[in-house]
């Protein structure tokens, strides 16, 4: 694990899509546990950006190694059967990123990576 404490962790969003999925998963009274376990996964990633599972390299699917320029990517299991992606990036010398790709169902992860169903 690389050591954090000395940098400020900020946890953002790649993109606009993925802030709107976020939103949209916040008014759905369904996804109410899913929304709360985002939230907590966000604030284990402020404190440690290696909480979830490393991607292998040459599982990255070509899509995003284009669309975000990743040399990184690690997946984090979520309640109701839906995956949060995410890279990270070094802000600056005080500032480590933690760029969320992806919220999504396991059978849209399956497909992302290209899983069997």
């Amino acid at each position: 694990m690389t050591e954090f404490s000395e940098k400020r962790i900020v946890v953002g969003f790649a993109d606009k899509a993925t802030a709107d999925t976020f939103n949209e998963l916040k008014n759905c009274q369904d996804k109410k546990p899913l929304v709360k376990a985002i939230n907590r996964t966000i604030d284990k990633l402020k404190e440690n950006p290696e909480f979830g599972q490393q991607i292998p390299q040459s599982l990255f699917p070509k899509e995003y190694v284009k669309r975000y320029n990743i040399n990184n990517l690690w997946r984090h299991e979520l309640p109701l059967n839906y995956r949060m992606i995410y890279t990270i990036r070094t802000g600056n010398k005080i500032e480590i990123l933690a760029c969320i790709i992806e919220i999504c169902s396991h059978s849209k992860y399956n497909g992302i990576f290209g899983y069997k169903k």
